[in-house]
């Protein structure tokens, strides 16, 4: 009796005896069946093992990022914080990544609850994370509304605080606590160890041979060794098919399994089902083939059910959890945790080929993003977003652009004759977005400023000399970015009436802005910004006169997207235009 006190009383330690887990200890929770239904004895079912096994596993080998939210709501991986590792890499000096959170997982899915000890360092950061075993944990409320959590292990019993405690919650009724599944399904648990106990006992102690043989008398020792040496020569898989001859009055009767075992049989493939649907798992996934399928086209979506209906209540609770205990309030702003799920969605080769081309022409993603999911390195000139921009509106459709002539090649139609105006459409600014597309790419590549020289000998820089490679030398062109909208400041600045007047762009101003600024004006969509600054902006101010010519100046504020730009317009009283001379940020 010493044994044994000593023995309870170090189990009991950190359990109340009215605690549902000092039940699971001594005997485990009752079923209908008669079965001791514990977590231990659950797992010897293979389906609670196979559903605990596919789940858990699945989502520790998802990748479990560290993200930081910019002001504009962008998010980026964040590896520079300390807790990245923790969550991505290492949690603990003994355990990876997918150990950890394979065993979180597991305890979640068979207690209801997870447990992980989070062990903080220097300036309070989250340094380690260590996993506690379920029924050696006992949470308590204090008298402050506080929840203490007491774990017991190897005779000692440590005592954490809520905020030292990373707890995983199942299904739940308070929120406070996780409902186990073995103990919620006791009763079907028990089932199924009942149906394997007696299938195991059938193949124990039953007999069962595939047939008899019955002869007219009985039969003498001599006789009955006899008979044994010439059914021997029929038994056996190598002797299947082999037709014996019998005399004297033998019969030979056929035997088929009862009923009862029959229907056994189809018991424990319910028995299958049944568990299944306690821990969200389709049946196929872990192998019951006998109504479905795994293979062909119903792969993709049997996938997205298991990631929309099962992992995600996981992933997402995970996800919240780290943000509360493992981050402090200011940190919280900026960075949160999330798992990685591509690998899930991700489908055959040519749907996946589709898709990314998808978010490459429609600027949801660059052709580096896209290979970076490939684990390919990235390439010069790839972190650019890109639009498809043959569009047209359905009532334009097979009329060919003013003035465009069919046999004249692209450079010809856009450039400006000797001492002329332009031809005989403007130059319009999807044009100058694709020109800046070009010399960006030259730029990087050919064309470096200070290295090349003109048909006169002298220096150029490389946008000079792009925009003569693709026929827009010579004259300035210009672009038309939109009516001015507040003619009466200006007026009021300038003494000028500027009502009806339009704001321009030369292909020089575009040459002034690329050289102090090269990527201020080289990203597709830059003039969407334009127009944001020039035709609503945030306030007017007076500029200096021209040096050159005497004009009147004008200064234009505007914060786009956080940014904010200056924009210096020239005012042409004359050509009923405001010009834009520099733009900066």
């Amino acid at each position: 009796m010493g044994l044994f006190r000593k023995a309870a009383l170090t189990v009991a330690r950190g359990l109340g005896l009215t605690d549902r887990q000092f039940v699971q200890w001594f005997g485990g929770e009752p079923s209908h069946s008669g079965e001791s239904v514990t977590v231990d004895t659950a797992l010897t079912l293979d389906a609670v093992w196979a559903c605990t096994r596919l789940v858990s596993q699945t989502i520790a080998t998802l990748p479990l990022p560290l993200y930081e939210r910019d002001e504009q709501g962008r998010s980026r991986v964040a590896p520079q914080h300390p807790l990245y590792r923790v969550l991505h890499d290492r949690p603990n000096a003994e355990m990876t990544a997918v150990e950890f959170w394979q065993a979180l997982f597991a305890c979640k899915l068979l207690w209801g609850n997870g447990y992980a000890e989070i062990v903080r360092g220097a300036g309070d950061r989250v340094v380690a994370l260590i996993p506690m075993r379920p029924d050696r944990v006992q949470v308590t409320r204090e008298t402050d509304g506080s929840l203490t959590y007491r774990h017991t292990y190897q005779g000692q019993t440590q005592v954490l605080a809520e905020d030292q405690v990373l707890h995983l919650k199942g299904f739940s009724l308070d929120g406070q606590m996780g409902m186990s599944a073995v103990a919620a399904g006791r009763h079907s648990l028990g089932m199924a160890m009942g149906a394997e106990r007696t299938a195991g006992t059938i193949f124990k102690n039953g007999m069962r041979p595939s047939g008899v043989l019955t002869a007219p008398s009985y039969l003498t020792d001599p006789q009955r060794a006899e008979a044994r040496k010439y059914v021997e020569k029929f038994e056996g898989a190598r002797n299947t098919g082999r037709v014996p001859l019998l005399e004297g009055g033998w019969k030979f009767e056929s035997l088929t399994l009862p009923p009862d075992d029959a229907q056994l049989l189809e018991t424990r493939g319910f028995n299958v089902e049944v568990i299944c649907r306690w821990f969200g798992v389709l049946p196929v996934m872990i192998g019951h083939m006998d109504k479905a399928t795994a293979w062909g086209t119903g792969l993709e979506q049997m996938n997205l059910w298991f990631l929309t209906y099962t992992l995600r209540s996981h992933l997402k609770a995970a996800e919240q959890a780290i943000w509360t205990k493992c981050l402090s309030p200011v940190e919280q702003r900026r960075f949160f945790a999330e798992f990685n799920v591509e690998g899930l969605m991700r489908a055959d080769s040519k749907g996946r080929s589709e898709l990314y081309r998808s978010e490459v022409t429609n600027a949801l993603a660059t052709p580096n993003e896209i290979r970076a999911r490939e684990n390919r390195p990235p390439l010069p000139g790839g972190d650019q977003l890109f639009m498809q921009g043959a569009m047209l509106p359905i009532d334009k459709l097979g009329q060919a652009p003013a003035g465009a002539d069919a046999g004249a090649a692209p450079a010809q139609m856009e450039r400006n004759r000797a001492g002329g105006a332009l031809d005989d459409r403007p130059f319009l600014f999807p044009q100058l977005e694709a020109l800046r597309d070009i010399v960006e790419r030259l730029r990087t590549k050919a064309y470096r400023p200070g290295q090349a020289r003109d048909e006169r000998g002298r220096w150029t820089s490389g946008f000079a000399r792009a925009l003569a490679a693709v026929g827009l030398g010579g004259k300035p062109v210009r672009a038309t970015l939109g009516k001015v909208r507040r003619p009466g400041a200006i007026r009021a600045l300038t003494g000028v009436d500027v009502s009806g007047f339009s704001f321009t762009i030369t292909n020089q101003g575009l040459a002034h802005v690329h050289k102090k600024r090269p990527g201020l004006l080289a990203r597709p969509g830059d003039h969407a910004t334009l127009r944001e600054v020039v035709l609503r902006p945030d306030r007017v101010l007076a500029g200096s006169p021209s040096r050159a010519n005497g004009q009147p100046r004008i200064l234009i504020e505007k914060t786009v997207q956080g940014v904010r730009y200056a924009f210096v317009g020239e005012v042409q009283a004359a050509k009923r235009r405001i010009e834009m001379v520099t733009i900066w940020d």
